[in-house]
């Protein structure tokens, strides 16, 4: 049975579904077989057994709450086209929501006088043509869900 996830409690190590069945599922950290945690609103797959959930994993073929897909963020070509022309300035890490190490880049190529913007740069081109050359959902999985900062 397919559901989503109503609530989950790390420190209680337990949660609850609500299933298409408009029934609702309690389930214990125990029974969650995915490598990720459980969040709220995630769309699940389980076997219900009464009002317990068992065997539960995270539904691959549902899309991740809270993350949109890299076609509707439009930020796979605008980062990498701005990192590879301006990745001194760190801002294709602004784009991606990355604001410290854009941050570290400016501040390194303006406090350097743009010696240190040369490295900056070259970190730039390296991820731009990073970002470029992955698919959409690779792109989305390693900087966007991941938030993977450098390289």
């Amino acid at each position: 049975m397919k559901g989503t996830v109503l609530d989950y409690s790390i420190s209680a190590n337990e949660g609850f579904i609500s299933g298409d069945d408009q029934q609702r599922y309690q389930f214990s950290g125990s029974e969650w077989r995915s490598a990720e945690p459980p969040t709220r609103g995630m769309r699940v797959d389980f076997e219900a057994k009464g009002t317990s959930a068992v065997g539960v994993f995270r539904d691959v073929s549902a899309p991740v709450p809270g993350a949109a897909p890299a076609s509707q963020n439009g930020n796979k070509i605008a980062a990498g086209i701005c990192a590879i022309l301006l990745g001194a300035l760190g801002i294709h890490k602004f784009i991606l929501g990355m604001t410290k190490p854009g941050l570290i880049m400016i501040l390194v190529t303006v406090l350097t006088c743009g010696w240190g913007g040369i490295v900056m740069w070259i970190i730039g081109v390296i991820e731009g043509i990073l970002y470029l050359t992955k698919s959409d959902e690779e792109f989305e999985r390693i900087y966007v869900i991941g938030k993977k900062e450098w390289f």
